[in-house]
Parts: structure tokens; C-alpha cells; sequence
């Protein structure tokens, strides 16, 4: 792995700065009497209304334990022991100042029936500890600046599939092999950087450009042609073609 792609991996495994994880919050009752005010029915509901300085409440709890609870400070806590339902027949507006944190210790499903938006102002981050899938009609990624797809286990591959083809529309630089199991089809030039090697043949209308060499095994039946012909034509007359001063050209092509 490369120093780039380990910047990369580290970038990827940074977390949030501060803890996030948080636990019901205690109730601070702290009554004294006569300042709390307690209604009681026969099943158990209670409403208290506690005056108490310093531990001021309003607590309304179900006979199960279901309950709302405003405290002194005036944070509220709403603990429901069984399923909540909540309804909006119209528009939903919520605004929160702080850290929004939501454990979900089950399943979490997310039906919108609309578009979706989503805006970040910052870095957005996503830990998925099993595995990740995206279906949709169509998938568009822009980037306003670079784009890193890293598969980072020793075995990890990049696999494309497309009905069609796939399409780049830029320069593609290649740091190992590229190995085709069909046909390697250019508009313009192939250049190789130090061998261009073929077992079936390379036919070019263009020219090939290769700093060490172009090989394909002699007496196979592999030809390597260009718009002048083929290249064992092009050899031949070159070994054969006579200086006047060194005879034939030295080395042989």
C-alpha cells in the first residue's frame, strides 16, 4: 500500500472529536414539604408540580413508568417503556444547537416518500462495520476536488461491471498491470513505458511507442502491424538494408 493510500486509510478511521455517548439522566427530586404538590389516582398516575427551591420539577409518569419530567435546570426527559407513535399532519420544523445523538440498538428504517437532501457544512463521516450496498436508477458522484477509492485489505480488489462500457474521460495512469482478457483498442497512441507485449498481435493505425520494446513471440503466428505494414516486414528490410561504410546496420533490428 502506498504511503498516499495509508494518508488515505488514516484520514478515512478519524472520529469526531468529544464523547458523544450519553445515559438517561437521574431526576432530581429533591422535595420537601409542603412544596411539592402530588396528585394520585387509583391506578397510579401521578402529576407532581415540586416548588422545592433548587430542585424545582414538573413530572407527569404512567402507571407503567412511561413519563415526562422537566427539571431545575430545564432539560425535559420523556421515557416511554413501551412503542411511541407520533403523528405531524403537516410541516415538522426542528432545531437543535448542540450535539444530536441517536442510538438506535435495533433495526432503523427511513421511508421518504419525496426527495431526499442532505447538506454538510463540514466533513461527513461513515462507519459501516458489515458491508455497504447502494441500489438506485442511476448513481452520480462530483467531487469538486480528487476521488479515492481505496480497497485496503491485502486481497482487496476494485471490480467495474457495466452492461454497456465504461467510460473515462481523462488520462489513466496505472502504477501496476493492465492485463485485457479481449482487445486493447486506442484512437490514437499506445505508449508503453517499457514493454508492450501480446501473445495473439497488436495492430495499430498509429504509431507505437514503447521505451524498452514491442514483443511478440516469432514463429507463432503473432504479428505486430502498423499502417506500413507489419513489423517483421519492417525488421527484415531493416537487418537487410546496406551502409555504405558498416554494411548492415549494427545492431540488427
Amino acid at each position: 500500500m502506498t504511503s498516499q493510500a495509508k494518508e488515505e486509510e488514516q484520514y478515512f478511521n478519524l472520529k469526531p472529536a468529544g464523547d458523544y455517548s450519553w445515559t438517561e439522566p437521574a431526576s432530581d427530586w429533591d422535595a420537601k414539604y409542603p412544596l411539592n404538590q402530588v396528585i394520585q389516582t387509583e391506578s397510579g398516575h401521578t402529576f407532581e408540580m415540586d416548588d422545592t427551591p433548587g430542585a424545582e420539577r414538573v413530572r407527569l409518569q404512567h402507571r407503567t413508568g412511561t413519563f415526562t419530567e422537566i427539571q431545575s435546570n430545564g432539560q425535559q426527559i420523556y421515557k416511554i417503556v413501551a412503542d411511541k407513535y407520533e403523528i405531524i399532519a403537516k410541516n415538522n420544523n426542528v432545531l437543535i444547537k448542540g450535539v444530536c445523538n441517536i442510538t438506535v440498538e435495533g433495526d432503523s428504517v427511513l421511508n421518504i416518500k419525496g426527495d431526499a437532501y442532505t447538506q454538510v457544512e463540514k466533513d461527513c463521516f461513515q462507519t459501516v462495520l458489515g458491508n455497504s450496498r447502494i441500489s438506485a436508477k442511476d448513481v452520480r458522484i462530483r467531487s469538486d476536488g480528487d476521488v479515492d477509492i481505496i480497497a485496503g485489505s491485502a486481497t482487496g480488489e476494485i471490480s467495474l461491471t457495466a452492461a454497456g462500457g465504461v467510460n473515462i474521460n481523462g488520462d489513466l495512469n496505472v502504477g501496476g498491470l493492465i492485463a485485457a482478457k479481449q482487445s486493447i483498442t486506442s484512437a490514437q497512441n499506445v505508449t508503453a513505458g517499457f514493454k508492450l507485449f501480446s501473445t495473439l498481435g497488436v495492430e495499430t493505425l498509429g504509431p507505437i511507442v514503447s521505451a524498452i520494446s514491442v514483443f511478440a513471440p516469432l514463429n507463432s503466428g503473432v504479428i505486430v502491424t502498423d499502417a506500413r505494414g507489419s513489423m517483421e516486414l519492417i525488421r527484415l528490410l531493416f537487418n537487410l538494408h546496406r551502409h555504405p561504410r558498416t554494411s548492415t546496420p549494427i545492431p540488427l533490428m
